[in-house]
């Protein structure tokens, strides 16, 4: 906290930063918990928004999350296509409730702001490249 000195001695008044606490008030387990409900969450809305995007825009659905899904869960071609819907969503969740907690995690020890938001984007699109990478349904950007 800032000290200020005045006449009648040394007074220290809180300011916006140190009001934040310097320990968090949820333990790290319950931010995992918080992270994963919120990437659910996210995911779901995310999904909500593609269906609309394609809707409008009669923009076909993509392979890559469908083709990831499967090359790591190791399925035949024939459980690509009667199955789409099912490793398409996932792929959105699992990916979801995997970033989740990272953000939920910054957050709990004071990573907050746009800073922190720029840096979890950055987090999750290596998320996505490095699972559609290592399943071999990418290449390197």
């Amino acid at each position: 906290m800032p000290q200020y000195h005045t006449r009648a001695g040394t007074v220290s008044l809180p300011d916006a930063k140190s009001s934040y606490p310097t320990f968090p008030k949820v333990g790290f387990d319950r931010a995992v918990a918080i992270g994963i409900d919120a990437g659910f969450l996210c995911a779901l809305l995310q999904v909500q928004h593609l269906i609309l995007e394609q809707l409008l825009t009669h923009r076909p659905n993509s392979y890559v999350p469908v083709r990831t899904m499967g090359n790591h869960l190791g399925v035949s071609a024939d459980f690509y296509s009667r199955y789409f819907d099912l490793l398409n969503n996932l792929h959105h969740y699992g990916m979801g409730m995997l970033a989740g907690p990272m953000r939920a995690i910054m957050s709990c020890y004071g990573v907050i702001g746009p800073v922190a938001t720029f840096i979890h984007a950055g987090i999750r699109i290596m998320m996505d490249q490095t699972v559609e990478l290592t399943a071999g349904t990418s290449a390197l950007p």
